[in-house]
């Protein structure tokens, strides 16, 4: 058995798992007229529109905000297979990057795919270019408990030109 993770498998495991209905839709290159029927609100739209703004704003700068977008339970899998769980390990990690790798540089991230599972729990794909760096595509897995969405599941990937 293969040790990697099937996000979308873990996701669909959780809304059955939560009691949620899945409705898998997907946002992203969809006209405005097509994203109407998608069973996020358009607050949910902008919440997590929001987190990766704060990627994007923070990068290199700010790792206690940047960490902050994932939740407290989390399963991150980096680009060279580091797999952290601890939120304290994640905010380290991106203290040290921040410091005395990426200091000064600039993300741009594009959401490629927002799918919503059900109203609360939704995976989300983004290609993210550090500039000078490298690119990379990530797969995200949010869940919103209390009003607000959190990444529970990350996993990244560099892409190579």
């Amino acid at each position: 058995m293969s040790k990697s993770l099937n996000i979308g498998a873990i996701a669909l495991a959780i809304a059955f798992a939560s009691g949620s209905k899945v409705e898998p839709l997907t946002v992203g290159r969809m006209d405005s007229a097509a994203q109407a029927s998608i069973p996020g609100s358009p607050r949910d739209l902008a919440a997590i529109q929001q987190i990766v703004t704060t990627f994007d704003q923070t990068w290199g700068s700010d790792p206690v905000t940047y960490a902050a977008q994932y939740g407290s339970v989390i399963d991150w899998v980096g680009p060279t297979g580091t797999i952290l769980n601890d939120p304290a390990a994640i905010t380290a990690l991106y203290t040290f990057l921040f410091t005395n790798v990426f200091s000064g540089t600039t993300r741009i991230s594009t959401i490629r795919n927002l799918t919503f599972l059900s109203g609360t729990v939704a995976v989300l794909d983004i290609e993210t270019q550090v500039v000078g760096f490298a690119r990379a595509l990530e797969k995200n897995v949010l869940i919103k408990r209390a009003g607000e969405w959190r990444i529970v599941l990350h996993q990244q990937t560099l892409v190579t030109p």
